[in-house]
């Protein structure tokens, strides 16, 4: 008798060791695989400034410089996993997913020059000879820029994110419901 409780205090504990993940467990871990795939749209920006100084005897003074500043839009992965859940309604399953409005990603601007600018005089900065601030022309330009173009990456990252979550529905049996907040 004692063998047989033995052996049955082994299976017992055996099984809770090596229980199956939950289905939402899972899918979790699927989206923390692949968040790199959850819609993070990646937007560069390209600007151009450009100055000229006319010189009355000797060639004019010009000044060009190209900055790239790149910006990511999406979701932050921690929000998105915390209000995942699977309804079951009759007899069909469900996976629930409550989003947050896609916004740019804090942190993730990356802002550099292209090359070195171009320039006639190697002596002539506009900073110096006319007192412009070229870095705030540019962050100007592209602030602009990005005031244009981020509605459009916002919208994309939230179609990129349904298709994503549906695709991810399908592959463990369950219809996507996307709630967006």
């Amino acid at each position: 008798m004692q063998i047989c409780g033995l052996f049955i205090a082994i299976v017992l504990i055996t099984a809770g060791c090596f229980q199956e993940k939950s289905p939402i467990d899972n899918i979790r871990a699927e989206v923390r695989q692949s968040a790199a795939q959850l819609a993070v749209m990646e937007v560069v920006y390209i600007a151009i400034y450009h100055n000229i100084k006319t010189n009355w005897l000797v060639s004019d003074d010009i000044y060009i410089r190209t900055d790239r500043a790149r910006r990511y839009y999406g979701y932050s992965i921690d929000e998105v996993i915390k209000h995942l859940s699977i309804e079951e309604k009759e007899g069909k399953k469900y996976l629930r997913v409550i989003l947050p409005p896609p916004s740019r990603l804090p942190g993730t601007e990356d802002r550099k020059m292209i090359g070195k600018p171009l320039v006639t005089d190697e002596d002539y900065d506009p900073a110096k000879a006319e007192g412009v601030d070229v870095d705030e022309r540019i962050s100007n330009e592209i602030n602009e820029q990005d005031r244009l173009i981020a509605p459009l990456a916002l919208e994309k990252a939230r179609e990129m994110t349904r298709l994503y979550f549906e695709t991810l529905a399908r592959k463990f049996d369950m219809e996507a419901v996307i709630d967006y907040r």
